[in-house]
């Protein structure tokens, strides 16, 4: 079924249905977690913290070829070419099922040392077994490898709306189902099992209906790519492995690092808050990162001054939206908790500071990382995410040991800031746009001073504002005004602010008529 949608049409439908995907996934997880916390625990919420992290450590096993055959896909399917798609998928479902047995075998080789990286055994609850809960989080991540490959095709096809909308009903059906069973049983493994076997069901609907869109591809079970594609996958895949074994030491072990030298109660309140931040990053990659697709289909036929103009409208907006939500959540999110879940819950501002500065710089790079992945720079790259991997370890494992919870996000901070913060800059404007990347320096530069004095003045300023719920939603209106009314006055003359005030004019135009 060929996609016939224009490039704006797909990328507006790509963003609007991921927005709604993720307002869906979160609003649903924030009423389940309301509602698990008062009938059971943080302890409870520690122990999903911490094995899903170590899942996703496993999932290293994956090394991004994933991306790299959808990288492959995007020119066959905008030309039609159904055998070459065909030797694709048929390829990647050969991969993925030896990524699930591969997975499972990690699962097992780490299973004797569950126990030796949780500090307070003593805070497990008396009706949770480790053993179970440990292999059901190991069997939904290998069972997902079996399914998922044939989503590919509708994402290459940039038709990613309509998995987003799918994961829109998805997530308000799982969510509501755990909610009915967690107040009728009260039981952490019982609830956990009905999500991931409903999970399982969700991914074999998605195969199927992939197969009925584009069965003239799925039909094609014999073809086979040749030997040499074969290996050009493959060193491609080896790039971009160092960019995945990167991503997820730097995102994913802050938990695993948590609950081994602090304790897992401590992991169940830092859940919490990535639950919030996780929130606003996902709903900026959906809006962003939707446009991988779009942006790989524009770089097949644009010049070198058609491919900057593009990135740098996006980039403005990337950085307004990431600054925005940066400031918001360095001064709203203690009061949110407080007003949640008690100040029980709370982490030190130190603790927000960083999370603050690491999710400002990681959230406001998203159009980067889709221009390195659109245009397949992750290969020039190769290096910069294991050093940054390295340098997160080391941070955060010594800063630990000497300044306690902050410094497992003081490592995470400081090696994004020290590798990705300027790397990815350079890359783009020596490989892609073929300029210098001293525009790129003084864009971040200047937005990340203009958001510092922003964030300090409002912080100052909100000591006069009243607390509890009425002041919570003062705090927010006061500083949504505050700061897009300084972005606005000091970018007035920008060509990416008259890009953005022309965009947000033509679509609210388009929905008066």
């Amino acid at each position: 079924m060929a996609n016939n949608n224009s490039r704006a049409k797909n990328a507006f439908l790509a963003s609007i249905s991921g927005v709604a995907e993720q307002l869906a996934s979160y609003l649903g997880s924030f009423i389940f977690r309301t509602v698990f916390l008062y009938v059971l625990s943080a302890n409870y919420l520690g122990i999903s913290s911490l094995f899903t992290n170590i899942l996703q450590v496993f999932s290293l096993t994956e090394l991004g070829i994933g991306s790299v055959i959808a990288f492959n896909m995007y020119k066959p399917i905008k030309e039609g070419d159904n055998k070459t798609c065909a030797q694709l998928l048929n390829f990647y479902k050969n991969v993925y099922r030896g990524i699930a047995l591969v997975t499972l075998l990690m699962g097992a080789c780490f299973y004797p040392f569950i126990d030796a990286i949780i500090a307070d055994p003593g805070n497990i609850p008396n009706d949770v077994d480790l053993n179970v809960v440990y292999w059901l989080f190991v069997l939904q991540s290998s069972f997902s490898y079996l399914c998922v490959y044939r989503q590919s095709l509708i994402n290459a096809d940039q038709k990613g709306y309509l998995i987003s909308t799918a994961n829109s009903v998805y997530n308000i059906a799982i969510n509501l189902v755990k909610i009915i069973l967690l107040l009728l049983t009260a039981n952490y493994t019982l609830v956990l099992a009905a999500g991931i076997a409903i999970n399982m069901v969700y991914n074999l609907l998605i195969s199927h209906w992939a197969k009925k869109l584009y069965p003239s591809i799925v039909s094609q079970s014999k073809e086979r790519l040749s030997k040499e594609r074969k290996i050009s996958i493959f060193k491609e895949t080896g790039a971009l492995m160092c960019h995945k074994v990167g991503g997820v030491v730097v995102n994913s072990t802050d938990s695993i690092i948590l609950s081994s030298f602090i304790g897992v109660v401590t992991v169940g309140l830092y859940s919490n808050y990535q639950l919030i931040s996780s929130a606003l990053d996902l709903f900026l990659n959906k809006v962003f990162g939707s446009f991988v697709p779009t942006i790989g289909n524009a770089l097949l036929d644009a010049d070198d001054g058609a491919k900057f103009d593009l990135y740098q409208r996006l980039r403005f907006i990337n950085i307004w939206a990431a600054a925005y939500c940066a400031i918001c959540f360095f001064l709203l999110i203690n009061p949110f908790i407080e007003l949640w879940l008690g100040d029980g819950y709370l982490l030190d501002m130190s603790v927000v500071t960083v999370l603050s500065l690491h999710f400002y710089w990681n959230s406001s790079r998203i159009i980067n990382v889709s221009f390195v992945n659109a245009s397949g720079l992750f290969v020039k790259d190769r290096a910069r995410p294991l050093i940054q991997a390295v340098l997160n370890l080391v941070i955060s494992i010594v800063a630990v040991i000497k300044l306690g919870i902050v410094g497992v996000f003081l490592g995470t901070f400081l090696s994004t800031l020290f590798t990705s913060a300027w790397r990815e800059g350079i890359v783009l404007h020596k490989f892609l746009f073929h300029s210098s990347a001293r525009n790129y320096f003084e864009c971040y530069l200047s937005w990340f001073a203009l958001s510092l004095v922003v964030a300090v003045a409002l912080d100052s300023a909100f000591v006069y504002l009243p607390s509890g719920l009425l002041g919570f939603f003062a705090k927010f209106a006061f500083a949504t005004v505050a700061i897009n009314l300084v972005f606005a006055i000091v970018f007035r003359k920008d060509q990416g602010f008259i890009y953005m005030k022309n965009l947000l004019s033509n679509l609210i135009g388009k929905m008066r008529q």
